[in-house]
């Protein structure tokens, strides 16, 4: 996940929806913050104790973000928080593949199951969008995908260079 101070409670509420909809499976977050000494974010973290196999861990951005960051601040579209998980190939070099979620997102269900849908040959998987017509005014194409839940081969993303 990413979020800033004004994603909280939202990040907050996606974590919970998950933890209370499923029992079996423990999850790891890696949640990417403008700056994780903020005392806030502690709230996050305090949900490791009221379940006991959850772990949250916060990421700060690469320092290449900051060079950008100007040209990103100037679409005025996302805040940059959103732009994070283009940088999760580098920022968790141990790990070969991770779903990533949007703050925004509501979970019913095990994510097991979508962790272990084959990527064989693919950088990622998204869901397509069930109304693409809401984004006419960004993207016209049929095949829009949900950018705030991907599968993402990190593994293949680093040996294409994403």
């Amino acid at each position: 996940m990413s979020t800033n101070e004004n994603g909280i409670l939202p990040t907050i509420v996606t974590i919970t929806s998950l933890m209370e909809t499923t029992y079996r499976c423990s999850y790891e977050f890696f949640i990417m913050v403008d700056d994780a000494s903020k005392p806030n974010y502690t709230k996050i973290k305090s949900l490791e104790a009221r379940y006991n196999r959850l772990r949250v861990n916060f990421l700060e951005p690469p320092q290449c973000l900051n060079a950008i960051e100007k040209q990103l601040k100037n679409t005025q579209r996302w805040p940059i928080a959103a732009y994070y998980r283009l940088f999760l190939p580098d920022l968790l070099p141990n790990f070969s593949k991770i779903i990533y979620v949007d703050y925004d997102i509501i979970i019913l269900g095990d994510l097991d199951e979508m962790f272990h849908l084959d990527l064989k040959g693919y950088n990622l998987k998204a869901v397509i969008d069930p109304n693409p017509n809401w984004n006419n005014h960004i993207f016209r194409h049929p095949k829009y995908i949900c950018s705030g839940v991907l599968l993402m081969n990190l593994k293949q993303m680093r040996q294409n260079g994403m």
